[in-house]
């Protein structure tokens, strides 16, 4: 009986070393990064998280950085799915996959890419009412990231992907925004666009009455862009008299 005993105990313990070596196995693998001219891109930080219910949960487990160096080597705990995010200095745009498990001692290079066309679309372009002569007139719009429209983001939620807090300014997009009245510069700025877009607001006195067109238009000026396409969005307001003062005496 005893020795029955035993033997289920060197049993379960042989099942038990079994599974904490399999639940701490890890896989050493490289990520090697370069650009469309297979040179080395450096400056790389790399975060990946595990995957929970086909990601919409995510786990932290690597974050790291490559250095002057071209390659990054770390060890990564088992896992059936991860979110990988790559973002470099020098002017590339971020790169962002989902895939299944790292294989032990292997390596897989990233295309470091810039846009081929830029452009930073414009919606929900308003004035506050009424417009009248001489009175502060607040001018409102949306503008779009120029990175929402690509495609490996849009498969991760597009406008909406979760992007790790310590990487949003390399999903940002630096975009000129210019105000023109009846096709006048009457104001110019350059924001910082994030994925999710951003709102923007000019303000800005008509000297007299009558009919003007205003026009928000945006110029992409972002290292990561190849080229940038202007894009503009108009609204004709009609200028009212400033109301009279009456005197009360």
């Amino acid at each position: 009986m005893k020795k029955l005993n035993f033997a289920k105990f060197i049993f379960v313990l042989i099942v038990l070393i079994f599974i904490s070596i399999h639940l701490s196995a890890a896989a050493n693998f490289t990520y090697k990064y370069k650009n469309v001219s297979f040179s080395p891109i450096n400056k790389v930080s790399l975060m990946i998280y595990k995957c929970i219910d086909t990601c919409t949960s995510l786990y932290l487990v690597i974050d790291t950085f490559s250095g002057d160096s071209g390659n990054i080597s770390f060890s990564i705990p088992e896992g059936d799915l991860f979110r990988v995010y790559h973002a470099t200095e020098n002017c590339y745009t971020p790169q962002v996959e989902e895939r299944g498990a790292y294989q032990a001692d292997d390596e897989k290079t990233i295309p470091f890419l810039k846009l081929d066309h830029c452009g930073a679309t414009i919606s929900n372009l308003s004035v506050t009412q009424p417009v009248t002569v001489n009175q502060e007139t607040e001018i409102k719009a949306k503008i779009s990231s120029p990175l929402a429209k690509v495609d490996e983001y849009q498969q991760f939620g597009g406008k909406n992907m979760f992007v790790p807090e310590k990487l949003k300014r390399f999903f940002e997009t630096n975009v000129t925004v210019q105000l023109l009245i009846n096709n006048n510069i009457a104001n110019s700025t350059e924001i910082a666009v994030p994925l999710s877009g951003k709102e923007i607001s000019f303000v800005y006195k008509f000297p007299q009455e009558g009919s003007y067109d205003i026009t928000i238009k945006t110029i992409p000026t972002d290292c990561k862009c190849k080229s940038a396409d202007e894009t503009e969005v108009t609204l004709s307001v009609n200028v009212q008299p400033a109301p009279e003062i009456k005197n009360m005496f």
